[in-house]
C-alpha cells in the first residue's frame, strides 16, 4: 500500500510538471491549439490532484476492509492445555458422588472461589470461608482443596502444540483464571512446561480480574501490545468466548484438540 502511494505521488508530480511546462510554452503562442493546450493544462492542474486524492482514499478504504492477518494466539489453560479432572480426583480420595455434586455447586461455582482466582484472598481464608458457610462439610472441603493441584496434568499435546505455533512465527500468550497458590505449585512440579514457548501470560491472580470481565482482556492486550483484530483466543468456556468476541478478539470455542487445530487451519494458521 505504501509503495503504491509512492508511485502515485511520483506519477502525479511528473504529470503536473509536464502540464506546467506545456502551459509555459503555450503561453507564447497565439494559435487556437496553443490556447486549447493552455486551458487544458490549467484545468488538469486542479483535476489531477483531486483525482489522485480520490484514488488514494478509495485504496485506503479497501485496505481497511481487508481482514488483518492473525499474528497472535492466546490460550486459556484449564481444560485446554491442562486437564482438570477434579471430580475423578475427589472420588479417588473417597468423597461420595453426592458430596462431589455439593462441592461442584457450592465451591467451584461461587463468588468465594472467584475471589481466590482474583488473588484477593489467600488460600487459608478461602478454605475458612467455605467451612464457615457449609458446616458439616469441612472434611470434604479440605480433602478436595488442600492438594487440588495434584489433580491437574498437562494435556499430552499441550507443549508440542504451543511449541509448533511459536516456531511458525506466531506470538503466543496465556490468559487464564488461576489462583496464586495453585499456579506456584503447578509451576514447581512442571505442569506448565509449555510456558517456555510463550511470549507472556496474564493470570487472573496477578491483575485481580477474572474472565469473562472486560477488564482482563484490556489488561492482556494493553500489557502485551496485542491488536485484538490480529489475535485469536482459545477457551473452553462459552461465556469467556462471548466476552472475548465483544472485546474484538477472534475466538475459537475449544471442544477438543483436533477441532481447535481444524479451526485454526481455517483461519490460515497451521
Amino acid at each position: 500500500m505504501k509503495k503504491f502511494r509512492q508511485i502515485l505521488a511520483v506519477a502525479g508530480i511528473a504529470a503536473l510538471l509536464a502540464m506546467y511546462i506545456i502551459t509555459f510554452i503555450s503561453s507564447f503562442g497565439h494559435s487556437e491549439i496553443s490556447q486549447i493546450l493552455f486551458r487544458a493544462s490549467l484545468a488538469c492542474t486542479f483535476i489531477v490532484p483531486v483525482f489522485l486524492y480520490a484514488v488514494i482514499m478509495v485504496a485506503r478504504v479497501l485496505q481497511s476492509k481487508r481482514p488483518k492477518k492473525i499474528d497472535t494466539i492466546v490460550f486459556d489453560v484449564g481444560d485446554v492445555l491442562v486437564a482438570f479432572p477434579w471430580q475423578a480426583y475427589g472420588i479417588s480420595l473417597g468423597i461420595s458422588p453426592k458430596d462431589m455434586a455439593f462441592i461442584e455447586k457450592n465451591v467451584f461455582s461461587t463468588d468465594i472461589w472467584d475471589e481466590f482466582d482474583r488473588g484477593l484472598k489467600p488460600y487459608e481464608a478461602v478454605v475458612d470461608n467455605f467451612c464457615d458457610a457449609f458446616p458439616g462439610h469441612e472434611k470434604e472441603i479440605h480433602l478436595i482443596l488442600d492438594d487440588l493441584y495434584k489433580a491437574l496434568q498437562p494435556m499430552p499435546y499441550a507443549e508440542e502444540w504451543v511449541k509448533s505455533l511459536k516456531e511458525k512465527g506466531y506470538r503466543i500468550y496465556i490468559l487464564s483464571n488461576w489462583s496464586r497458590r495453585n499456579y506456584e505449585l503447578l509451576l514447581e512440579n512442571g505442569c506448565f512446561s509449555f510456558l517456555k514457548w510463550t511470549d507472556g501470560a496474564t493470570w487472573s491472580f496477578q491483575v485481580h480480574h477474572i474472565k469473562p470481565e472486560r477488564a482482563i482482556f484490556q489488561d492482556l492486550c494493553g500489557t502485551w501490545q496485542i491488536n485484538p483484530q490480529q489475535a485469536v483466543f482459545i477457551d473452553d468456556n462459552p461465556r469467556n468466548i462471548e466476552a472475548a468476541k465483544a472485546f474484538g478478539l477472534g475466538t475459537i470455542h475449544f471442544t477438543g484438540y483436533e477441532d481447535a487445530k481444524k479451526q485454526l487451519s481455517e483461519l490460515g494458521i497451521g
